[in-house]
């Protein structure tokens, strides 16, 4: 049987609150938390800009 890659592929948006600079370190702890529970999936999060419209 062939091995099958699984993939997990999600955007995330922070709050304005998160400092761009911690940012990286975020998305690492989401990852890490992910393989705990879901070790054979490849996790891609691609964050994205929070935006308001008024």
């Amino acid at each position: 049987m062939a091995n099958i890659k699984k993939n997990i592929i999600f955007d995330v948006v922070f709050s304005n609150e998160i400092k761009p600079k911690d940012v990286g370190c975020k998305v690492h702890e989401i990852i890490n938390d992910l393989h705990k529970v879901l070790p054979s999936y490849d996790i891609i999060i691609h964050v994205d800009n929070m935006y308001s419209y008024y």
